[in-house]
């Protein structure tokens, strides 16, 4: 909709100028019983634009909007947009294309980064993202983890 770049740190944040313009979250249910997976809940919060004067203080150094400018129904062509590609990857889901694309559009690969589990805080190196999009990393021992959820942060060197 923009015309520029997006790019993705893992897990779930989309970034364009440097500055995040998008995050998703998804919650999911198991039958108890059975172990199988019943439903999953995504929910995704798009900055089309910035807020009228601009993002809060606190956050205005990392925040970002897809459009910078008004646009003619901007709003409805990112919805438009957003569904119109979302809905094909969902379909199929679990391809290697698709892992092959979320890795061409990752900006932390090769970059230093932060682990945060809980109130830990590990430094590491960001490898590559494996086929079911899970991010492999190296620590300064030498040791590797293959991260499928949590939180890291870039570190800016």
């Amino acid at each position: 909709v923009s015309g520029e770049p997006a790019q993705i740190k893992w897990v779930n944040d989309v970034f364009m100028r440097g500055k995040k313009i998008c995050g998703i979250l998804t919650e999911g249910s198991f039958d108890m019983e059975s172990g199988q997976f019943e439903y999953a809940i995504l929910g995704t919060g798009i900055n089309v634009y910035a807020p009228a004067g601009g993002f809060p203080a606190e956050i205005e150094q990392i925040a970002g909007s897809v459009l910078t400018q008004p646009a003619p129904d901007g709003k409805n062509r990112m919805i438009a947009e957003y569904l119109n590609r979302f809905l094909p990857l969902y379909r199929n889901l679990g391809s290697a294309k698709i892992s092959a694309d979320y890795r061409r559009h990752s900006f932390v690969l090769g970059q230093m980064v932060n682990v945060i589990a809980g109130d830990r805080v590990t430094p590491a190196r960001a490898l590559d993202v494996d086929e079911k999009c899970r991010l492999l990393v190296e620590y300064a021992d030498g040791k590797r983890e293959t991260l499928s959820s949590g939180e890291i942060s870039v570190k800016i060197l």
